[in-house]
């Protein structure tokens, strides 16, 4: 004989319908469901209020939580991030800027109000990805170093200049010329990106005065009221400060130890060795690099103190110290020039 199956609400309704019938007490027929006398007189309590539907079980919530968060709290939480759309840990940030300390709550418990009203969404899966390390360079003043990167679906928004800036210690760059860029290259600069095209593109604006004016206004919230978690929760604008290496007027000519062979860059990014064509970079167009002998044949390239590659006249070819070379898109000199990454 087949088991038969039943569901919890049949079983209860069971118990209401034996009770009922005639030489059944509420004491026998709970020893027959193997529950106690309480919750058989509950059950009964219940579907002589709300028939059938008062069977359902009911939510386990306490009525009252002495310590649980003022409903004023949750609005001004839920307030908070319906106007700036951020995480519960700047979230949390903005609230301690509007009310007093002791009504704070933790940013688990900011999180769990969000997810409760469906404000926090779907997170992806996250996939490993090789990391390069932590960088050498320090990053604990500003302008010490600047990342910078090609976004070909934003035009250049006009910022400080140099003469205010003064001069930066050193800089990166990044141009995916291998491979689409991933946060662990490079990631406060990949960072910024999701957050900027969050803020301003997504959607784009009609115009570009218009998409100007939103990146206008990104930059005064992203550096004056969104607090980072880099510089534990402080904004940048109360951090930053100029070079204190002011940003010469007129640049020096770059020179070369007297046994270099010097070139210029023609506008079309290479030179002449010899009867050949050698490509540098269009990017040091107009401008002169350096060629030290090691060997037969082979070079040393720099420009200035920064060594860009090896020349090997027998292919007239730079390379990196893995052998690449700076790829071309196009086919003729006029094309655009991907440097060696």
């Amino acid at each position: 004989m087949p088991w038969e199956e039943r569901s919890l609400m049949d079983v209860r309704l069971r118990f209401v319908q034996d009770v009922h019938r005639p030489g059944w007490s509420v004491a026998e027929v709970s020893r027959r469901y193997q529950v106690s006398r309480k919750t058989g007189y509950k059950w009964l309590e219940r579907y002589g209020k709300a028939g059938p539907g008062g069977l359902v079980d009911r939510s386990h919530r306490p009525y009252s939580c002495p310590h649980a968060t003022p409903a004023a709290v949750v609005e001004q939480i839920l307030g908070l991030q319906r106007r700036y759309r951020w995480s519960a840990r700047k979230v949390r940030w903005l609230l301690a800027q509007r009310v007093p300390i002791e009504l704070v709550p933790t940013v688990a418990t900011v999180h769990r109000i969000l997810e409760r009203h469906g404000r926090t969404g779907r997170r992806r899966r996250a996939h490993h990805r090789f990391h390069a390390g932590r960088p050498d360079t320090a990053f604990d003043q500003p302008n010490v170093i600047w990342t910078a990167d090609f976004k070909g679906q934003f035009r250049e928004c006009p910022g400080a200049t140099l003469d205010a800036v003064g001069v930066v210690g050193a800089a990166r760059h990044s141009t995916g010329a291998d491979r689409a860029p991933h946060p662990e290259q490079n990631g406060r600069h990949e960072r910024m990106h999701k957050t900027l095209k969050a803020e301003t593109a997504r959607p784009p604006r009609r115009t570009l005065a218009a998409q100007q004016r939103r990146f206008d206004w990104f930059r005064q919230r992203y550096n004056t009221e969104r607090p980072h978690e880099a510089l534990g929760q402080r904004l940048p604008a109360r951090l930053y400060h100029a070079s204190p290496r002011p940003c010469p007027t007129t640049l020096l000519p770059i020179t070369y130890p007297g046994h270099y062979a010097v070139r210029r860059v023609s506008r079309n990014g290479g030179i002449r060795w010899g009867s050949r064509w050698v490509n540098v970079s269009h990017v040091l167009a107009e401008l002169d690099v350096g060629f030290e002998e090691i060997d037969d044949g082979l070079w040393e390239v720099y420009f200035g103190p920064v060594w860009l590659g090896r020349l090997h006249e027998t292919t007239c070819r730079i390379v990196d110290h893995l052998g690449r070379a700076a790829r071309r898109e196009g086919g003729n000199h006029k094309g655009k020039v991907l440097p060696i990454s």
